[in-house]
């Protein structure tokens, strides 16, 4: 259904030239670079217009032989719906850890990053971010479904007065969590920072 209302394939795609004593972006498509440097490791600071889809902790969720598990192994859904590259040439051959605020996301080798990682695979602040808003999304749906199928339709015939002011609140209660939903989804910038381990 995304892919038919036209969802891209990109959540941000970054290439960074790290080759010389100045680093250079050499691409950022959906994403904003910041304060690029190269003094002892390579650093900036990333704001990307969309956030990846959270596929790993929902089969974590729902426990792996699930439909989500089939799903990523039959199907090309990861580069149709996932794709968050990460491109870095030019380091010096060895092993580096790639940190995100912070944090350490994986040790790759610089072939590994020349080559590009899919950052929508790994475990990253914008993807906990994005399950976070898929909980508030699920809340939201729940809170729905409450009103409507336990309150308005099986009452609806029975004339009492508490539940107009019961469902109004559960509405309102919807619609916050809407709100909340909706800013929780909002992309936030992340400092990335690409060290060497050996």
């Amino acid at each position: 259904m995304l892919k038919a209302w036209g969802a891209r394939p990109l959540v941000s795609a970054v290439t960074i030239d790290a080759s010389r004593p100045t680093a250079e972006v050499e691409t950022a498509s959906d994403a904003k670079i910041a304060d690029l440097s190269n003094n002892g490791s390579l650093q900036w600071t990333e704001l990307d217009d969309a956030l990846p889809l959270p596929f790993k902790e929902w089969e974590n969720t729902w426990g792996s032989g699930t439909a989500v598990t089939l799903v990523l192994k039959s199907s090309d859904i990861t580069d149709a719906l996932n794709r968050q590259p990460l491109t870095v040439k030019g380091l010096h051959s060895g092993t580096y850890s790639v940190k995100i605020d912070g944090d350490s996301i994986g040790v790759f080798n610089s072939d590994q990053l020349a080559a590009g990682l899919n950052l929508g695979l790994l475990k990253t602040p914008a993807r906990e971010q994005a399950m976070k808003v898929y909980q508030l999304v699920v809340s939201q749906e729940d809170i729905h479904y409450d009103w409507w199928r336990h309150i308005a339709v099986p009452m609806a015939d029975d004339g009492l007065q508490q539940s107009v002011p019961a469902i109004d609140a559960m509405r309102a209660l919807e619609a916050g969590i809407e709100e909340k939903a909706h800013t929780a989804a909002q992309p936030v910038p992340h400092h990335f920072e690409i060290v060497s381990v050996q």
